[in-house]
C-alpha cells in the first residue's frame, strides 16, 4: 500500500520538476525568483539554488547528468547550467516566450517550443547556438523527442483545434500535421520508451493516444479536471497525468489505456503541474505550483505498488451528491443530483448502473436488509418523491410525497431509515410555506403514513435514534436541531448549535452520539457532537478547514468528514476528539464506509468536470498518515 505523498514545501511559484539520471537530485524551476531550486532527493534538502533567466518555465537534463537546459519565457532565452559548479555557462536567445524543452536521447540536441513567435529553436548542445528554426502551428505548448531513436519531434498546440506537429529530426522540417485535440487546446506530450505511443493532454480533462508509427490518434481517455503535464514510467507500463484544478495526479496503465488511479498530490490551492518519474519507477515527484491559498510544494509519491494509487475514481452521474453502501459491502448508491438518475456502483469491479428515476436525486439510503435502497427526489418541475430500489433487480417504484424536496437544502442527506428497517424519514418543506416537515414512509407497504411538523424553517439532514424513538432534524435557519418522538409526533427538544448551521448528521453505531457538521463565518468547519441520552450539545470539534463541511459518516472509532471546496476529508478520533485532515483528489460531497470500515467512499465532482465522481479511499493508509 502506498502511503500519502509526502511533501517538500518551497517557497514561490513551481513551474516544473525534473530528475537527475540516478534519481537522486531533483531541479526545480521557481518562477518567483527566476532560480532553479536543487534538492537531495533522499534528505528532501534544498542543496543549492541557481539564479536563471527571467521567468523558468520547463527545465532538461542531459543524459550524462553534467548540463541542465531551463526555458526562461520572459527574456526569451535558454540558461544552460554546468550541473558540477550549479552556475548558469551559457545563455542562448531563442525565440519569443519559450514555453517548453526536450533533449534528443543522446543530448546532442535541445527542442525549444516559442508559444509567441509559433516555432521550435533547435540547439546544437555542443556549440550551444540555435542551428535552426522550424515554423510550425500557432501557440506551441510542449514537445517531446521519440526516446528510442529520436527521430521524431512531437510538438503540441495551445489552440485550435488542437494540432500536434511531427518534425523529421534529420531534416528539422514538419512532416505531418494531426488534429489531435478534437477541438481542445493541447497541453502537454510524453513518448513511451518503445516510441510507439504519445500521449496527448488537453485542457478539457481528456488524454488522447497517438499511434506513432501512423500518426493518428489511436485512443482517447477521459481524466477529467484541468490537466496538465503528463509523464511515463521508465518501463512503459504507467503514464501520469497531473490533474491542476483537481489537485490530483491520474495513472494510467498503458496496457489497457484506463485510469487505475488517482494520487491527491495537496490540499485546494496546490495546482500540480509538473511530474517527474524516478529512473527505478518507484517513485514520481510532482511540483505543485500553489496559489494564494497554498505555498509551492514538491509532492513525492510511491509508485512501487500496483496499482500505485492512494484511491481509486470513478466516474458517475453529474452533480454526484449523496452516498450509501449496501450492508454487504458489494455496492454504492450514489445520488445524481444534477440528473433524475441513481448510480449504482459494484464496488469489486468498479463498473456503474445507472438507473432513472424520473427527478433530480438527493438523498440516499440502505435498508439494514439490504433488499431496498431509498432515494428522495424532486425539484421545482418535479414533485417530491421517495423512489425504491429493488437491490436485485433493480427495479424502482416511486412514492409521491405531499412535500417540497427542493427545499430541504442539498447539505443534508434529507432520509433516513430506521434501523429496524421499517421506516424511512424524509425531510422536505411543505408546499407554499416556509415550514419544514418530515413524511414517514411505511417500508412494507411503501406508503407515506404521516407528515409531521418539524417545528424547522430550512429543514436539512434526517437520523433517527438506534431505538428508533426519536429522530433528529437540522434546521439551518436556527442553527439548530430538533428533536421528534416517533410516537407522539411531537418536538420534544430543540438543541441550539451557536453559530453553528447544521449542513449534514449521522448517529454513531451505538447510537450514543451525533454528530452534526455545520459552518458558521468566524470559524468554518464545525462538528458538534449531541450526547443523545440527554440531547444535549457534549462537544465541539474543529474540521481545521476552511470549508463547508458537508456530510459526515460514523465507524465505532472514527468520523468521517467531507470538506466541500476544499478537496479534503477530516477524520476525527472519537475517543480523543482529535482531527486528521487528508487530500482526497475531489471536490467531496457524501461519505460512506465500508462495513468493515477498511474503506471510505466519497461522492463529488472534480472542479471542472461535468461528470460526478466516486472516491474510494483505503483507511489504513489514512490512519498510518495519521500517525506520521
Amino acid at each position: 500500500m502506498t502511503e500519502l505523498p509526502r511533501t517538500i514545501p518551497v517557497d514561490g511559484t513551481l513551474s516544473a520538476v525534473a530528475l537527475d539520471p540516478h534519481g537522486r537530485v531533483l531541479y526545480i524551476a521557481n518562477r518567483s525568483d527566476n532560480s532553479v531550486l536543487v534538492i537531495d532527493a533522499a534528505s528532501s534538502a534544498v542543496e543549492a539554488t541557481i539564479p536563471v533567466g527571467e521567468n523558468p518555465s520547463a527545465i532538461a537534463l542531459d543524459p550524462h547528468g553534467q548540463k541542465l537546459y531551463v526555458s526562461n519565457q520572459s527574456d526569451n532565452s535558454v540558461s544552460v547550467v554546468d550541473i558540477a559548479s550549479s552556475a548558469v555557462e551559457a545563455t542562448i536567445p531563442v525565440g519569443e516566450n519559450p514555453s517548453a524543452i526536450a533533449l534528443d536521447p543522446h543530448g546532442q540536441k535541445l527542442y525549444v517550443t516559442n508559444r509567441s513567435s509559433g516555432n521550435v529553436s533547435v540547439i546544437d548542445t555542443a556549440s550551444k547556438a540555435v542551428e535552426a528554426t522550424i515554423t510550425v502551428s500557432q501557440a506551441p505548448s510542449d514537445v517531446a523527442v521519440s526516446p528510442d531513436d529520436g527521430h521524431h519531434v512531437y510538438v503540441v498546440h495551445d489552440s485550435f483545434p488542437g494540432p500536434l506537429s511531427v518534425i523529421d529530426a534529420a531534416t528539422n522540417t514538419v512532416i505531418k500535421t494531426l488534429n489531435a485535440g478534437a477541438g481542445f487546446h493541447l497541453e502537454h506530450v510524453a513518448v513511451t520508451p518503445d516510441g510507439r505511443h504519445a500521449y496527448v493532454t488537453s485542457i478539457a480533462g481528456g488524454v488522447r493516444i497517438i499511434d506513432t508509427a501512423t500518426v493518428s490518434v489511436s485512443g482517447s481517455i477521459n481524466v477529467g479536471g484541468t490537466l496538465s503535464d503528463v509523464a511515463v514510467s521508465p518501463d512503459g507500463r504507467q503514464v501520469y497525468v497531473a490533474n491542476t484544478l483537481s489537485n490530483n495526479l491520474s495513472v494510467i496503465d498503458t496496457a489497457t489505456d484506463k485510469v487505475v488511479g488517482t494520487i491527491p498530490t495537496g490540499p485546494k490551492g496546490a495546482n500540480p503541474v509538473g511530474v517527474a518519474v524516478a529512473p527505478s519507477g518507484t517513485r514520481v515527484y510532482v511540483a505543485n505550483a500553489g496559489s494564494t491559498l497554498e505555498s509551492g510544494a514538491v509532492s513525492l509519491v510511491d509508485a512501487g505498488e500496483d496499482p500505485p494509487a492512494m484511491l481509486r475514481l470513478i466516474t458517475v452521474g453529474a452533480g454526484a451528491s449523496k452516498v450509501a453502501i449496501s450492508p454487504d459491502g458489494h455496492h454504492a448508491y450514489v445520488s445524481d443530483g444534477s440528473s433524475t438518475s441513481v448510480s449504482v456502483v459494484d464496488t469489486a469491479d468498479s463498473s456503474v448502473t445507472t438507473l432513472d428515476i424520473g427527478s433530480p436525486s438527493l438523498g440516499v439510503a440502505v435498508n439494514p436488509d439490504g433488499r431496498h435502497a431509498y432515494v428522495s427526489g424532486g425539484s421545482q418541475d418535479h414533485p417530491g418523491t421517495v423512489s425504491v430500489i429493488d437491490t436485485a433487480t433493480h427495479a424502482v417504484s416511486v412514492i409521491p410525497l405531499s412535500l417540497d424536496i427542493t427545499t430541504s437544502g442539498n447539505h443534508g442527506n434529507g432520509l433516513a431509515v430506521s434501523r429496524d428497517g421499517d421506516r424511512v424519514y424524509v425531510s422536505g418543506g411543505v408546499p407554499l410555506s416556509v415550514l419544514g416537515a418530515v413524511s414517514v414512509v411505511d417500508t412494507a407497504s411503501n406508503a407515506v403514513i404521516e407528515d409531521i411538523d418539524a417545528d424547522t424553517a430550512f429543514t436539512g439532514d434526517v437520523a433517527v435514534s438506534a431505538d428508533g424513538g426519536k429522530f433528529y432534524v437540522s434546521d439551518g435557519a436556527s442553527n439548530s436541531i430538533s428533536v421528534v418522538n416517533t410516537i407522539t409526533t411531537a418536538v420534544t427538544t430543540q438543541i441550539f448549535l451557536g453559530s453553528s448551521s447544521p449542513t449534514g448528521m449521522a448517529m454513531s453505531p451505538d447510537g450514543s452520539r451525533l454528530y452534526v457538521t455545520g459552518t458558521n463565518a468566524a470559524s468554518p468547519g464545525m462538528v458538534s457532537v449531541i450526547d443523545t441520552a440527554t440531547d444535549q450539545l457534549s462537544a465541539t470539534i474543529a474540521t481545521e478547514v476552511g470549508d463547508t463541511p458537508a456530510a459526515v459518516a460514523v465507524t465505532q472509532h472514527h468520523a468521517y468528514v467531507t470538506n466541500t471546496g476544499s478537496t479534503t476529508m477530516s477524520v476525527i478520533d472519537t475517543s480523543s476528539n482529535n482531527v486528521t485532515t487528508v487530500p482526497v483528489g475531489l471536490d467531496p460531497f457524501g461519505v460512506a464506509v465500508s462495513p468493515d470500515e477498511t474503506r471510505v467512499y466519497l461522492s463529488g465532482t472534480s472542479f471542472t468536470s461535468v461528470p460526478g465522481s466516486v472516491s474510494i479511499i483505503d483507511t489504513g493508509r489514512v490512519m498510518r498518515a495519521s500517525t506520521q
